[in-house]
Protein backbone atom coordinates (compact mmCIF):
# COMPACT_ATOMS: atom_id res chain seq x y z
CA UNK A 1 0.00 0.00 0.00
CA UNK A 2 1.15 3.50 -0.79
CA UNK A 3 0.46 6.31 1.67
CA UNK A 4 -1.21 8.60 -0.44
CA UNK A 5 0.21 12.30 0.82
CA UNK A 6 2.30 13.83 3.00
CA UNK A 7 1.15 15.90 5.70
CA UNK A 8 2.70 19.10 5.04
CA UNK A 9 1.48 22.06 7.16
CA UNK A 10 3.05 25.33 5.00
CA UNK A 11 2.92 28.58 7.06
CA UNK A 12 3.97 31.55 4.56
CA UNK A 13 5.53 33.86 7.19
CA UNK A 14 5.24 37.67 5.98
CA UNK A 15 8.20 39.82 7.05
CA UNK A 16 8.14 43.54 6.90
CA UNK A 17 11.80 44.74 7.35
CA UNK A 18 11.88 48.47 9.75
CA UNK A 19 12.97 50.51 7.56
CA UNK A 20 14.12 53.36 10.28
CA UNK A 21 15.49 53.39 14.27
CA UNK A 22 13.73 54.41 17.38
CA UNK A 23 15.60 57.22 17.54
CA UNK A 24 17.98 57.98 20.62
CA UNK A 25 17.28 57.58 23.71
CA UNK A 26 17.25 60.70 26.59
CA UNK A 27 17.81 60.30 29.99
CA UNK A 28 16.07 62.29 32.54
CA UNK A 29 17.03 62.04 36.62
CA UNK A 30 13.30 61.57 38.36
CA UNK A 31 15.01 64.04 41.85
CA UNK A 32 15.32 60.29 43.49
CA UNK A 33 19.36 60.02 44.01
CA UNK A 34 20.45 57.36 41.95
CA UNK A 35 17.57 56.64 39.68
CA UNK A 36 17.14 57.04 36.08
CA UNK A 37 14.28 56.94 33.34
CA UNK A 38 15.21 56.03 29.82
CA UNK A 39 12.69 56.88 27.25
CA UNK A 40 12.59 56.49 23.23
CA UNK A 41 13.25 60.27 21.26
CA UNK A 42 11.07 59.60 18.04
CA UNK A 43 12.43 61.46 15.38
CA UNK A 44 10.91 62.77 12.12
CA UNK A 45 12.71 60.56 9.76
CA UNK A 46 11.20 57.60 12.16
CA UNK A 47 7.92 58.08 10.99
CA UNK A 48 6.10 58.07 7.41
CA UNK A 49 2.63 58.30 6.63
CA UNK A 50 0.46 58.83 3.30
CA UNK A 51 -3.16 58.87 2.21
CA UNK A 52 -4.54 57.89 -1.13
CA UNK A 53 -7.63 58.62 -2.13
CA UNK A 54 -10.04 55.35 -4.10
CA UNK A 55 -13.14 54.61 -5.68
CA UNK A 56 -14.82 53.08 -2.49
CA UNK A 57 -12.50 54.31 0.59
CA UNK A 58 -8.86 56.23 0.87
CA UNK A 59 -6.25 54.34 2.46
CA UNK A 60 -3.80 55.47 4.91
CA UNK A 61 -1.00 53.68 5.58
CA UNK A 62 2.24 54.26 8.28
CA UNK A 63 5.59 53.37 9.35
CA UNK A 64 6.50 54.17 12.91
CA UNK A 65 8.94 51.67 15.63
CA UNK A 66 7.52 49.35 16.78
CA UNK A 67 5.94 48.95 19.80
CA UNK A 68 4.93 52.96 19.26
CA UNK A 69 1.93 54.27 19.90
CA UNK A 70 -0.05 56.18 16.62
CA UNK A 71 -2.96 57.60 16.31
CA UNK A 72 -4.41 58.40 12.88
CA UNK A 73 -6.86 61.15 12.67
CA UNK A 74 -9.24 62.67 9.98
CA UNK A 75 -9.88 66.05 10.18
CA UNK A 76 -8.74 66.22 13.86
CA UNK A 77 -10.78 63.15 14.79
CA UNK A 78 -9.15 60.47 16.09
CA UNK A 79 -9.98 57.12 13.39
CA UNK A 80 -7.35 54.17 14.67
CA UNK A 81 -4.60 53.56 17.19
CA UNK A 82 -2.18 51.10 16.80
CA UNK A 83 1.14 50.20 17.82
CA UNK A 84 3.88 50.19 15.48
CA UNK A 85 3.16 50.31 11.67
CA UNK A 86 -0.42 50.01 10.20
CA UNK A 87 -2.61 51.06 7.61
CA UNK A 88 -6.66 51.73 7.56
CA UNK A 89 -9.03 51.37 4.71
CA UNK A 90 -11.59 54.55 5.49
CA UNK A 91 -14.69 53.71 4.31
CA UNK A 92 -16.35 56.97 6.30
CA UNK A 93 -15.75 59.05 3.24
CA UNK A 94 -18.50 60.88 0.88
CA UNK A 95 -17.85 62.53 -2.99
CA UNK A 96 -16.44 65.75 -2.95
CA UNK A 97 -15.03 66.59 -0.13
CA UNK A 98 -11.06 66.78 0.60
CA UNK A 99 -9.56 65.22 4.07
CA UNK A 100 -6.60 65.66 5.95
CA UNK A 101 -5.10 62.86 7.46
CA UNK A 102 -2.29 63.05 10.82
CA UNK A 103 -0.56 60.62 12.61
CA UNK A 104 0.22 61.52 15.97
CA UNK A 105 2.95 59.27 17.94
CA UNK A 106 3.74 58.35 21.05
CA UNK A 107 1.43 60.19 23.34
CA UNK A 108 1.58 63.47 20.60
CA UNK A 109 5.66 63.52 20.83
CA UNK A 110 5.49 63.85 17.49
CA UNK A 111 2.50 64.78 14.39
CA UNK A 112 2.93 64.05 10.86
CA UNK A 113 1.21 65.13 8.12
CA UNK A 114 -0.15 62.35 6.05
CA UNK A 115 -1.51 64.65 3.39
CA UNK A 116 -4.66 65.24 1.63
CA UNK A 117 -7.19 62.90 0.12
CA UNK A 118 -10.17 62.24 -1.63
CA UNK A 119 -12.21 59.50 -3.31
CA UNK A 120 -13.02 59.41 -6.95
CA UNK A 121 -15.53 61.98 -8.10
CA UNK A 122 -17.05 59.60 -10.91
CA UNK A 123 -17.43 55.85 -12.32
CA UNK A 124 -14.90 55.57 -15.24
CA UNK A 125 -15.66 55.67 -18.84
CA UNK A 126 -15.93 52.07 -19.71
CA UNK A 127 -14.90 51.01 -23.45
CA UNK A 128 -15.98 48.11 -25.09
CA UNK A 129 -16.49 45.71 -27.99
CA UNK A 130 -18.39 42.44 -29.30
CA UNK A 131 -17.59 39.54 -31.36
CA UNK A 132 -18.91 36.51 -32.42
CA UNK A 133 -17.04 32.89 -31.58
CA UNK A 134 -20.00 30.89 -31.51
CA UNK A 135 -21.60 33.00 -28.86
CA UNK A 136 -21.47 36.52 -28.64
CA UNK A 137 -18.21 37.60 -26.56
CA UNK A 138 -18.38 41.08 -24.57
CA UNK A 139 -15.47 42.93 -24.07
CA UNK A 140 -14.46 45.81 -22.02
CA UNK A 141 -12.35 47.97 -20.31
CA UNK A 142 -13.37 49.33 -16.65
CA UNK A 143 -11.21 51.79 -14.29
CA UNK A 144 -13.67 52.75 -11.99
CA UNK A 145 -17.09 51.42 -10.85
CA UNK A 146 -19.10 48.04 -11.90
CA UNK A 147 -19.98 47.16 -15.37
CA UNK A 148 -23.54 45.97 -16.25
CA UNK A 149 -24.05 44.16 -19.65
CA UNK A 150 -27.31 44.98 -21.61
CA UNK A 151 -28.43 43.27 -25.16
CA UNK A 152 -31.03 44.98 -26.36
CA UNK A 153 -31.54 47.09 -23.90
CA UNK A 154 -32.20 44.82 -20.97
CA UNK A 155 -29.65 43.84 -18.55
CA UNK A 156 -27.97 40.39 -18.46
CA UNK A 157 -27.35 38.26 -15.38
CA UNK A 158 -24.76 35.72 -15.49
CA UNK A 159 -26.32 31.99 -14.99
CA UNK A 160 -23.47 31.81 -12.37
CA UNK A 161 -20.34 33.10 -11.11
CA UNK A 162 -19.40 36.42 -11.48
CA UNK A 163 -19.48 39.28 -14.28
CA UNK A 164 -15.94 39.94 -15.52
CA UNK A 165 -14.51 40.74 -18.65
CA UNK A 166 -14.65 38.80 -21.64
CA UNK A 167 -18.15 37.79 -21.41
CA UNK A 168 -19.44 35.13 -22.96
CA UNK A 169 -23.49 35.07 -23.51
CA UNK A 170 -24.46 31.77 -24.16
CA UNK A 171 -28.19 32.20 -23.77
CA UNK A 172 -28.25 34.93 -26.53
CA UNK A 173 -31.39 34.38 -28.21
CA UNK A 174 -30.20 33.61 -32.25
CA UNK A 175 -30.80 34.47 -35.94
CA UNK A 176 -31.67 38.03 -34.89
CA UNK A 177 -29.06 41.16 -34.79
CA UNK A 178 -28.27 42.23 -31.03
CA UNK A 179 -26.89 44.73 -29.61
CA UNK A 180 -24.80 44.99 -26.74
CA UNK A 181 -23.69 48.13 -24.22
CA UNK A 182 -21.50 48.39 -21.25
CA UNK A 183 -22.90 50.63 -18.37
CA UNK A 184 -20.75 51.59 -15.60
CA UNK A 185 -22.58 52.04 -12.37
CA UNK A 186 -21.67 53.14 -8.82
CA UNK A 187 -21.05 50.15 -6.93
CA UNK A 188 -21.25 52.23 -3.81
CA UNK A 189 -23.96 54.27 -2.08
CA UNK A 190 -22.34 57.16 -3.03
CA UNK A 191 -24.69 58.01 -5.74
CA UNK A 192 -22.05 58.61 -8.40
CA UNK A 193 -24.10 58.65 -12.44
CA UNK A 194 -23.00 55.79 -14.95
CA UNK A 195 -21.71 55.99 -17.91
CA UNK A 196 -22.54 54.01 -21.26
CA UNK A 197 -20.50 52.70 -23.51
CA UNK A 198 -21.92 51.08 -27.14
CA UNK A 199 -20.13 47.86 -27.97
CA UNK A 200 -21.65 46.69 -31.43
CA UNK A 201 -23.91 44.46 -33.09
CA UNK A 202 -23.96 40.95 -33.88
CA UNK A 203 -26.01 37.75 -34.73
CA UNK A 204 -25.55 34.30 -33.38
CA UNK A 205 -26.24 31.13 -35.64
CA UNK A 206 -28.64 28.37 -33.97
CA UNK A 207 -26.24 25.40 -33.33
CA UNK A 208 -27.69 21.44 -33.11
CA UNK A 209 -29.19 21.50 -29.56
CA UNK A 210 -26.60 18.40 -28.79
CA UNK A 211 -23.59 20.89 -30.01
CA UNK A 212 -25.50 24.08 -28.60
CA UNK A 213 -25.11 22.15 -24.76
CA UNK A 214 -21.85 21.17 -24.99
CA UNK A 215 -20.40 24.94 -26.25
CA UNK A 216 -22.37 26.01 -23.16
CA UNK A 217 -20.55 23.36 -21.07
CA UNK A 218 -17.21 24.24 -22.25
CA UNK A 219 -17.91 28.01 -21.51
CA UNK A 220 -18.98 26.94 -17.73
CA UNK A 221 -15.88 24.56 -17.42
CA UNK A 222 -14.06 27.76 -18.51
CA UNK A 223 -15.07 29.93 -15.50
CA UNK A 224 -13.50 27.04 -13.01
CA UNK A 225 -9.84 28.28 -13.28
CA UNK A 226 -6.79 27.07 -11.04
CA UNK A 227 -3.61 24.84 -11.73
CA UNK A 228 -4.20 21.93 -9.84
CA UNK A 229 -7.47 19.49 -9.82
CA UNK A 230 -8.85 16.98 -7.68
CA UNK A 231 -11.41 14.80 -8.74
CA UNK A 232 -13.02 11.65 -7.60
CA UNK A 233 -14.67 9.47 -10.94
CA UNK A 234 -16.49 5.98 -11.79
CA UNK A 235 -14.93 4.73 -14.86
CA UNK A 236 -17.59 3.50 -17.54
CA UNK A 237 -16.80 0.81 -19.79
CA UNK A 238 -17.88 -2.67 -20.73
CA UNK A 239 -15.62 -4.26 -18.28
CA UNK A 240 -14.86 -1.45 -15.70
CA UNK A 241 -15.09 -2.11 -12.47
CA UNK A 242 -17.70 0.59 -10.39
CA UNK A 243 -15.17 1.59 -8.42
CA UNK A 244 -14.48 5.21 -6.98
CA UNK A 245 -10.74 6.59 -8.63
CA UNK A 246 -9.83 9.47 -6.84
CA UNK A 247 -7.51 11.67 -9.05
CA UNK A 248 -4.78 14.07 -9.30
CA UNK A 249 -4.42 16.99 -12.08
CA UNK A 250 -1.18 18.92 -12.41
CA UNK A 251 -0.91 21.68 -15.20
CA UNK A 252 1.95 21.23 -17.27
CA UNK A 253 2.20 24.31 -18.92
CA UNK A 254 -0.38 23.71 -21.37
CA UNK A 255 -3.19 21.81 -20.22
CA UNK A 256 -4.06 20.20 -16.52
CA UNK A 257 -3.09 16.17 -17.23
CA UNK A 258 -3.77 13.66 -14.49
CA UNK A 259 -0.44 12.93 -12.12
CA UNK A 260 -1.70 10.62 -9.59
CA UNK A 261 -4.46 8.24 -9.35
CA UNK A 262 -5.61 5.83 -6.24
CA UNK A 263 -8.76 3.10 -5.25
CA UNK A 264 -8.80 3.08 -1.45
CA UNK A 265 -5.86 4.66 -0.88
CA UNK A 266 -3.45 2.70 -3.06
CA UNK A 267 -2.07 3.97 -5.98
CA UNK A 268 -3.13 3.38 -9.45
CA UNK A 269 -1.50 3.47 -12.80
CA UNK A 270 -2.35 6.55 -14.96
CA UNK A 271 -3.06 5.01 -18.21
CA UNK A 272 -4.27 6.90 -21.78
CA UNK A 273 -8.08 5.64 -20.69
CA UNK A 274 -10.55 8.61 -22.02
CA UNK A 275 -11.86 8.08 -18.34
CA UNK A 276 -8.97 9.70 -17.00
CA UNK A 277 -9.60 13.48 -18.75
CA UNK A 278 -9.62 16.62 -17.17
CA UNK A 279 -13.09 17.33 -15.90
CA UNK A 280 -12.74 20.86 -17.43
CA UNK A 281 -11.81 19.20 -20.60
CA UNK A 282 -14.72 16.69 -20.85
CA UNK A 283 -16.76 19.22 -22.99
CA UNK A 284 -14.09 19.72 -25.31
CA UNK A 285 -13.47 16.53 -26.11
CA UNK A 286 -16.85 15.56 -26.65
CA UNK A 287 -17.56 18.30 -29.28
CA UNK A 288 -14.33 16.86 -30.81
CA UNK A 289 -15.71 13.31 -30.98
CA UNK A 290 -19.62 14.85 -32.43
CA UNK A 291 -17.55 16.49 -35.00
CA UNK A 292 -15.43 12.99 -35.42
CA UNK A 293 -19.19 10.89 -35.45
CA UNK A 294 -18.85 9.20 -32.92
CA UNK A 295 -22.09 8.21 -30.44
CA UNK A 296 -21.69 10.97 -27.65
CA UNK A 297 -23.93 11.01 -24.76
CA UNK A 298 -23.67 13.62 -21.78
CA UNK A 299 -25.45 14.92 -18.71
CA UNK A 300 -25.43 18.29 -17.80
CA UNK A 301 -25.25 20.09 -13.83
CA UNK A 302 -27.77 22.42 -13.78
CA UNK A 303 -26.17 24.39 -10.62
CA UNK A 304 -22.27 24.54 -12.23
CA UNK A 305 -23.20 23.77 -15.66
CA UNK A 306 -20.37 20.98 -15.72
CA UNK A 307 -20.83 17.55 -17.73
CA UNK A 308 -20.89 14.86 -15.49
CA UNK A 309 -21.46 12.12 -16.89
CA UNK A 310 -20.18 11.33 -20.38
CA UNK A 311 -19.42 8.54 -22.40
CA UNK A 312 -18.17 8.30 -26.14
CA UNK A 313 -18.74 4.99 -27.62
CA UNK A 314 -19.55 3.09 -24.91
CA UNK A 315 -16.57 4.66 -22.46
CA UNK A 316 -16.54 7.73 -20.09
CA UNK A 317 -17.01 8.42 -16.84
CA UNK A 318 -19.39 9.46 -13.85
CA UNK A 319 -17.91 12.45 -11.82
CA UNK A 320 -18.68 12.15 -8.43
CA UNK A 321 -16.53 14.76 -6.76
CA UNK A 322 -13.94 18.10 -8.53
CA UNK A 323 -12.33 20.51 -6.67
CA UNK A 324 -9.98 23.31 -7.77
CA UNK A 325 -7.12 24.48 -5.81
CA UNK A 326 -3.94 26.86 -5.88
CA UNK A 327 -2.15 24.10 -4.05
CA UNK A 328 -0.13 20.95 -5.35
CA UNK A 329 -0.20 17.44 -3.88
CA UNK A 330 2.75 17.78 -1.17
CA UNK A 331 0.93 21.01 0.18
CA UNK A 332 -2.32 19.06 1.11
CA UNK A 333 -4.00 16.55 3.65
CA UNK A 334 -7.11 15.48 2.55
CA UNK A 335 -9.11 14.24 -0.29
CA UNK A 336 -11.14 15.91 -3.30
CA UNK A 337 -13.74 18.52 -1.29
CA UNK A 338 -16.27 18.62 -4.05
CA UNK A 339 -16.26 22.48 -3.54
CA UNK A 340 -17.09 22.94 -7.33
CA UNK A 341 -18.90 20.00 -7.43
CA UNK A 342 -20.16 16.91 -5.02
CA UNK A 343 -22.71 14.24 -6.14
Amino acid sequence: MTIRRKRILLIALTVIAAGCTSGQESTENTGDEGIETTAAVIEVGDVACTALGGFDSISVAWEVPNDVEAVMSRDGTPVVTTKGSGGHEDLGVVVDVQYDYTLSVNGGQLDVDCGQAEIVAEVGQPSCSVSLDTFAVVTWDLSDGRAEIYRNGERILPDRGTLSSPFIDTAAPTDLPLTYEVVAVDSTSQGRASKTALCGEVTVDALPPEQAELQVAQEAARTYRAPYGYATIVPVCADCLTEKVDVYFAFDNESRVPSMAWIDDVEQPITDDVWFTDPLAVPTLLLEALANGDTVTSVTDEATGLIVQWTINGEGAILDCLEMDMAPLDLRDSDCSGTVYND
